[in-house]
């Protein structure tokens, strides 16, 4: 089963439906805030062409690789809500949410798997409105399908039976096969070695015991600078390290008892080869000028000292308990958005940081939750630029946004 999961993936191209435990209004403006953030869809003009190479952060943006079907990018959101309210269809499922992803390698440019995506959404979705977003920051060259769930033309909503999935992909087949690219025949539904859907929703709401570990070897690779000092502070932390010269992998085991080798965490900076790597960079043995993947890890940990940031204060605390609680008791739109705006005046969390503290909110099975919980909460979002309201600020800057051509 594992080699044909292997060769699954091998094919050109998979999609994928996200699915949402729970749906609000402010679920779907999240959900597009994320999707269109500038550090995953922008690119510069010279190279929509070329084959693509994960972005990075200073890559020229002049446009955004987001598409609207039915819809312009920018008023996507208010064109949803204006839809749902003429046909008074404003409960329920609010939008559909899917992925089509091309392998790691694959001779696809970014302008290419945006056309995909783009005769893909024209292909199923005549009468609704689609917002398509191109994701170029991570290996898997991928877009993203935000469909309303109320059709524009007719005021029915959109219904997707069981078997949708394997018709989706064989329309991407389809499409892929116009352009010259190779498809498998078998399908085994998604499964595959990369990240599973459950394991990517726990990982989103802060619930995966991977994630977490993950995020604790990052805070350690902030404070150490070798590998006798890593393992120490990874103790410290909760975990136990089975770093052995001999071995090709690290072996990690989790504070609730569940291991987990390097090469099954998320990316391939986790590696042994490049944690060693990294700390020969750090002890002045190897030039800095390879790429680890470690290199902001690395800078924060030789960033010069600053007075630290308030610690949250019971109030305040309070404050966002109390807030967050009448979020859940809210009976419209208006008072939704309202208690947003206050929880991101309150911890400084850009919307999409908001949408994220509610969700992992909503993960704890404890009744009560201390201040210092929340305080670390906040703290880990913040990791995330994207998060934060300065990350918010930055995207109102100008940009050209790909509406159906270029």
């Amino acid at each position: 089963m594992e080699n044909r999961c292997i060769r699954r993936w091998s094919s050109i191209a998979t999609v994928n439906f996200i699915k949402y435990k729970t749906q609000k209004l402010a679920t779907l403006r999240g959900v597009i805030a994320y999707v269109c953030q500038r550090k995953k869809t922008g690119i510069s003009r010279e190279n929509l062409d070329t084959k693509h190479q994960v972005r990075s952060d200073n890559q020229p943006c002049e446009m955004k690789l987001i598409s609207g079907l039915n819809c312009t990018p920018e008023t996507a959101y208010a064109e949803f809500i204006s839809t749902k309210a003429s046909y008074h269809k404003t409960d329920g499922l609010q939008f559909y949410h899917y992925t089509q992803s091309f392998k790691d390698g694959e001779n696809v440019s970014p302008k290419m798997a945006h056309e995909i995506a783009m005769k893909f959404a024209e292909e199923h979705y005549k009468d609704f409105e689609v917002l398509i977003a191109t994701h170029m920051d991570n290996d898997h060259l991928h877009s993203h399908f935000i469909i309303n769930s109320v059709s524009f033309e007719t005021g029915k909503k959109l219904h997707q039976p069981p078997n949708t999935l394997r018709k989706l992909r064989l329309t991407s087949d389809n499409i892929c096969k116009e352009y010259g690219l190779s498809t498998l025949e078998t399908y085994t539904y998604g499964r595959s070695k990369t990240i599973g859907r459950a394991e990517s929703r726990a990982r989103g709401r802060g619930t995966s015991w991977k994630f977490q570990l993950c995020l604790t070897i990052e805070t350690a690779m902030k404070k150490v600078n070798n590998k006798g000092d890593f393992i120490t502070e990874m103790i410290n932390l909760g975990y136990e390290i089975k770093w052995e010269n001999d071995r090709q992998t690290i072996t990690y085991t989790s504070p609730n008892g569940k291991k987990v080798r390097d090469d099954k965490l998320y990316g391939k900076k986790y590696l042994k080869e490049n944690m060693v790597q990294e700390f020969e960079i750090r002890q002045g043995d190897c030039t800095s000028d390879i790429k680890t993947g470690w290199e902001y890890e690395r800078e924060e940990l030789y960033k010069p000292q600053t007075k630290s940031t308030k610690a949250l204060t019971l109030e305040v605390g309070k404050e966002i308990l109390y807030t967050l609680n009448q979020y859940e008791q809210a009976q419209n739109y208006d008072d939704e958005l309202a208690e947003i705006a206050n929880l991101a005046a309150l911890t400084a969390l850009s919307f999409v940081g908001v949408y994220a503290l509610i969700e992992m909110m909503n993960s704890l099975e404890e009744n009560d939750i201390t201040l210092t919980q929340l305080e670390k909460i906040i703290e880990e979002l913040k990791q995330e630029p994207e998060n934060t309201q300065e990350f918010e600020e930055e995207q109102e800057q100008d940009f050209t946004m790909t509406i159906g051509g270029y």
